[in-house]
């Protein structure tokens, strides 16, 4: 492929190979900072709701305590209670907001790689048609032979494997081992090996951010198969599986919305 990329490059055609380099390494860095994108939004909303619960269990302990007075006028108190039941309406639209924020720049980001793919697939077919590439795979499919594997002639024919008339036939011993008897009554089972760690055991502050954020694990997720050669292409959120487009890397064909066909 080296050799036919040069070819374009010494006759002043466009470089494809640096071409293709460069978006091979655009979509390496886009899917990186995708990525970051994913791993920033969880991390930011963990500390936004620890912080933000600990200062309105901070506050409702100091209004029990001190600012809820019998003697107050009815306007303060009105005021330093209101805290109490909107603090929570406050945090988890809070959340959503951080939430929605970073989902856009997701799926920004999701769709300048669906873009970048589609021009490294567009640059391919070019090169693909300039290389004249389909037509000298069909004449080689049509009439290149199977290369047929020589015989040895240093080995002897099976004829001669046999034994000797009259000659002693040796014959292997397979030496068995067994394994040590042990007392009577007792019983030597398979040797197993040691049961590994659960795969199920998981820190408690893993469970607790599950809890807080919601699970994105594997099992909550769409796989996203190519509609064309029906190749595994990774996998997708439930609120994704409907909007999400992609080029599959098997085999280069664009995989648009879901109703879409």
């Amino acid at each position: 492929m080296g050799a036919v990329l040069s070819l374009f490059r010494g006759s002043g055609d466009t470089d494809y190979e640096q071409v293709l380099a460069d978006l091979d390494e655009k979509i390496h860095r886009a899917q990186t900072n995708l990525a970051e994108i994913k791993l920033r939004e969880k991390k930011w909303v963990v500390v936004f709701l620890i912080y933000s619960m600990f200062g309105y269990a901070v506050y409702a302990m100091v209004f029990y305590a001190y600012l809820n007075q019998p003697h107050e006028p009815l306007q303060t108190w009105l005021y330093q209670f209101a805290p109490i039941p909107l603090g929570p309406l406050v945090i988890f639209y809070s959340r959503r907001l951080i939430q929605l924020w970073y989902r856009r720049r997701q799926a920004s980001q999701e769709a300048y790689i669906v873009s970048l793919k589609e021009k490294q697939r567009t640059k391919v077919e070019e090169l693909k048609k300039k290389t004249a590439y389909y037509s000298t795979r069909n004449l080689l499919e049509r009439y290149d032979l199977p290369p047929t594997s020589p015989r040895n002639p240093s080995s002897p024919p099976a004829s001669g494997l046999g034994p000797q008339a009259g000659g002693p036939m040796n014959r292997p011993v397979n030496s068995v081992s067994f394994p040590p008897r042990g007392p009577p009554g007792s019983f030597a089972g398979p040797h197993l090996p040691p049961n590994s760690a659960s795969p199920m055991s998981r820190p408690w502050y893993d469970k607790l951010v599950d809890k807080i954020v919601g699970d994105e694990g594997p099992e909550t997720k769409y796989a996203l198969i190519c509609r064309n050669c029906f190749a595994h292409n990774g996998l997708a959120l439930p609120e994704e599986i409907q909007s999400i487009q992609y080029v599959c890397p098997k085999c280069g064909f664009f995989n648009g919305k879901k109703g879409a066909l």
